[in-house]
């Protein structure tokens, strides 16, 4: 049973876009903030998870079709791992624009039945760039279903998905090469992160999605 990953591609630097998924049985994925405030930059809003509940709302509120759509195959196995997971997830959720966004939800949605823990990517922080790469590399089959039995997935902890972060800025560039993390208490860290990623979400370079060598 095919899956649908979309994504709409941001615009002038001011966004980086918005990811959705669609199961074959029309469920519909898609985490947005609940209205346009500024509060998304200091803090985790509600989730107008209900609002935005179709493709063509997601559509008309770009004003254009998905720039990106990905079909990937699953089972309906899988397919309801994913709904269950859904329904837990927007009952207790809120978004937070660098730990639990469009990219994020879409993230942990494909790791309910793939096993992209393999990949080399950051967990808290994701972007919908990462998605379109993370999809793109299931689609060429190098990433397989999970079985179901090994559907509870362990999330890397906190400090090292810092430090995987930091090591992908090395790798491309970036100026916080020089940056040094140290193991201190998370709300530390996590004051870091969002420093760093204000420059990967709403900057010109796009976030690596990297294998592990």
């Amino acid at each position: 049973m095919p899956l649908t990953v979309y994504k709409w591609d941001g615009y002038l630097g001011f966004s980086r876009g918005h990811v959705s998924i669609a199961l074959s049985d029309g469920t519909y994925i898609s985490w947005w903030p609940e209205g346009r405030t500024k509060k998304i930059f200091c803090k985790p809003v509600v989730a107008k998870e209900h609002v935005h509940t179709t493709l063509q709302s997601d559509t008309a509120q770009f004003h254009r079709k998905p720039d990106i759509c990905i079909q990937l195959d699953t089972t309906l196995e899988h397919d309801k791992q994913i709904k269950d997971w859904w329904t837990v997830l927007r009952a207790e959720s809120r978004y937070d624009l660098f730990f639990h966004n469009c990219a994020t939800v879409v993230y942990k949605a494909l790791q309910t039945c793939y096993d992209v823990k393999a990949l080399y990517t950051l967990k808290e922080v994701c972007t919908p760039d990462d998605i379109e790469n993370i999809s793109k590399i299931i689609y060429q089959n190098e990433v397989p279903l999970i079985k179901l039995d090994a559907t509870e997935t362990k999330q890397a902890g906190f400090s090292d998905s810092i430090k995987s972060y930091v090591e992908v800025l090395k790798r491309s560039g970036s100026e916080y090469q020089s940056l040094e993390v140290e193991t201190e208490p998370k709300k530390s860290l996590k004051s870091v992160l969002k420093r760093m990623c204000c420059c990967y979400w709403f900057g010109p370079r796009k976030m690596c999605v990297l294998r592990q060598p």
